[in-house]
């Protein structure tokens, strides 16, 4: 049994449902409106993740209502996610952060968090590369 050393949010104030976990991924993404056509697409950073949901940051306004969302696993295969778009605001001149509600089966989300949280885990703890 493997043991992940992780850092995770708590703050006794915040009345969220899942901890969130620290990472630093790079995520690409695509914009989908209501109708599902791709209306965008760019690379956005995790800052942190849950099993509901992630904290991107960006360079641009995430104006959609919904986001496809896909990363790449320590064995370099991709893995992906479509979520809903509950913010997005400028923290910063043209640096923005989006909140993004997972939308997917329970263990497609908690997939996707452990997959993230791996990779994050293997190169920035361990110092390994992908």
């Amino acid at each position: 049994m493997k043991t992940v050393a992780c850092q995770i949010d708590i703050d006794m104030s915040d009345r969220r449902r899942f901890p969130r976990v620290s990472t630093n991924n790079p995520i690409t993404y695509a914009l989908i409106n209501e109708k599902g056509s791709n209306i965008g697409q760019g690379i956005a950073r995790a800052i942190n993740v849950s099993q509901s949901g992630i904290l991107l940051e960006t360079y641009e306004y995430i104006g959609s209502k919904y986001i496809f969302l896909v990363s790449i696993d320590i064995e370099e295969k991709l893995f992906e996610i479509v979520g809903k778009v509950v913010f997005s605001r400028e923290i910063s001149k043209s640096v923005f952060n989006s909140g993004i509600h997972f939308m997917g089966e329970h263990e497609d989300n908690v997939k996707f968090r452990r997959e993230l949280i791996r990779v994050f885990h293997r190169k920035n703890v361990l110092g390994l590369p992908n």
